[in-house]
């Protein structure tokens, strides 16, 4: 793999960081890398890796590690990399340093769970595109997100359907483990001046404020 900045975006989930990860991989000219995205694709031919991923549990970080690994050398680093939602522990972390492979700095997608919850169990796809979008509306604690819906012709609300893992009790799973598993990797980010704090108060209209946020960071390693 050829050298380039790599940025890990790490975030309750439902915070919106595979939405703003996707936009700002592509307005920076980099790589974009989906944890969340590369485990569904495994699962659909693994069944126990299935069923963890529709229980909210965890994936063990070997596993997880060698497909992010596998996708990177897939990909065309250039200039870098966007991670969506890894490493999401220490554990991931030091496995991605011993191969050379370190995160160049984190960005902490700082949302309320409450916000995040509203967010999930609004999310849908349509089953005739594969578009991904939102029905909830946010207005609470200085958060304004409105709803994000399709266009098109071809996304009628008949064909909009639900992830099967965004069900109440399983996000509630995956609240607590994430909070449970980043803390760490968060404070050990903090501790060596690797960690971005964002709070997107308006949904995907913050999104020029985190990329300059990450452009003036990225000056100031290079």
């Amino acid at each position: 793999m050829s050298a380039g900045s790599i940025l890990a975006l790490i975030g309750p989930p439902g915070s919106g960081k595979g939405t703003y990860g996707s936009l700002l991989a592509r307005r920076l000219g980099f790589e974009f890398l989906s944890l969340g995205d590369v485990l569904r694709d495994a699962a659909m031919n693994n069944a126990g890796l299935r069923q963890v991923l529709k229980g909210g549990g965890l994936v063990d970080d070997l596993v997880a590690n060698g497909l992010v690994l596998d996708g990177l050398g897939q990909g065309r680093r250039g200039q870098g990399v966007v991670l969506d939602g890894f490493p999401r522990n220490r554990v991931q972390a030091d496995l991605l340093s011993r191969w050379d492979t370190s995160v160049s700095f984190a960005i902490q997608f700082d949302v309320p769970d409450d916000v995040c919850t509203t967010k999930l169990l609004g999310r849908r796809q349509c089953s005739n595109c594969g578009g991904n979008f939102n029905v909830a509306r946010v207005d609470r604690d200085g958060f304004v997100m409105p709803p994000m819906v399709p266009v098109e012709d071809c996304c009628p609300s008949p064909n909009w359907k639900k992830r099967d893992d965004d069900t109440s009790e399983t996000i509630q799973i995956r609240m607590n483990v994430y909070h449970q598993e980043t803390r760490p990797v968060l404070e050990f980010w903090s501790e060596q001046d690797k960690l971005l704090r964002f709070v997107p108060h308006r949904g995907i209209e913050d999104m020029d404020r985190l990329e300059k946020l990450v452009t003036t960071r990225l000056e100031e390693i290079r």
